[in-house]
């Protein structure tokens, strides 16, 4: 909730969504005055759509129509954040494996698409 806290301001009249996967966090979300729903149920346009959502708990194929769906309401900008770490090869990986030597580092600005 730290970027809708953020946003809010920023921008005091917008309208703040913050869609989740599960209705567990809606309380908490509405007693700070932003508005809740579920992720999958979500299809006004917004002018502006940030994903910051994890992938745990969500297969690959259900994290990636999460994405496409979140993307689909945006009709200006969508900006999509990950928290994703870059490891050293390794058959298992943990908080505590060894970070890769290589730098990476990748920032586009592409036309608006559809996914």
């Amino acid at each position: 909730m730290r970027v809708a806290r953020l946003w809010r301001e920023r921008q005091p009249s917008a309208e703040i969504v913050c869609a989740t996967s599960t209705y567990t966090r809606h309380e908490e979300i509405e007693a700070e005055g932003f508005s809740a729903a579920i992720a999958s149920n979500v299809s006004d346009p917004a002018k502006r759509v940030v994903f910051c959502a994890p992938p745990r708990r969500l297969s690959s194929a259900e994290y990636t129509a999460c994405v496409s769906a979140a993307a689909s309401v945006a009709q200006e900008r969508f900006v999509f954040t990950s928290s994703t770490g870059i490891f050293a090869d390794a058959a298992v990986v943990t908080e505590d494996s060894a970070l890769s030597t290589r730098t990476v580092l990748s920032v586009s600005v592409m036309p608006r698409t559809r996914l």
